[in-house]
């Protein structure tokens, strides 16, 4: 047997020993989503234009109308998602959010970075108020995705269920959770305030 070979079949074996060990970081992640963080109530999956048209309209400064292309990138993608999630807290909190931060709970997960894959974007959404479920929900969601042209017109919004977080996390790596937008999951203090203390301070 060469030594490869050796070195194989004893990593493969001791995968089998300890499974948990290969996806420690997802396994991790998720287990937070399950003790710590907001109940998961509506999952959003936002399909993104890969190439977005930035010019190309007559002028005296480009006469042949040339069209100019902006690609899509991580940052970009970001960009886009923090828009996104502003917008849909100001339609759903109105003076709440604009006034004193209050924000529903949010995951944001970034998929399709991969070579040859398309940039699209997996939400987790909590904490949402019983009144501004269903409906006011849906809609909001809709008029927050017309807040920027990089949104395509295929929006996914669901219901949660019980597999909606190993569903949402499933390109995390096993590495890091690079793909979390870390820097827009809300502070607890955002969501867990009760919206009538922000409305009797104004």
């Amino acid at each position: 047997m060469s030594k490869l070979k050796e070195i194989r079949q004893r990593l493969a074996a001791l995968h089998q020993q300890q499974p948990i060990c290969r996806n420690k970081n997802k396994v991790a992640l998720r287990t937070w989503l399950a003790e710590s963080a907001p109940t998961l109530q509506y999952g959003i999956t936002l399909t993104l234009k890969q190439h977005l048209q930035v010019a190309g309209k007559f002028s005296r400064l480009n006469p042949n109308q040339y069209k100019f292309y902006s690609k899509l990138d991580q940052l970009a993608a970001q960009n886009v998602v923090e828009r996104f999630l502003r917008r849909l807290n100001s339609e759903l909190l109105g003076s709440a959010f604009r006034r004193f931060d209050r924000s529903l709970f949010y995951l944001p997960i970034l998929d399709g970075c991969g070579k040859g894959q398309r940039l699209h974007l997996h939400i987790g959404v909590g904490a949402v108020p019983d009144h501004l479920k269903g409906p006011k929900f849906f809609k909001a969601v809709g008029v927050a995705a017309r807040s920027t042209d990089w949104i395509d017109r295929q929006i996914d919004v669901v219901v949660a269920d019980r597999d909606l977080p190993t569903y949402n996390t499933k390109t995390v790596s096993k590495y890091d959770t690079e793909a979390v937008l870390w820097n827009l999951v809300p502070p607890a203090s955002a969501y867990t305030r009760p919206l009538a203390n922000c409305i009797s301070a104004t």
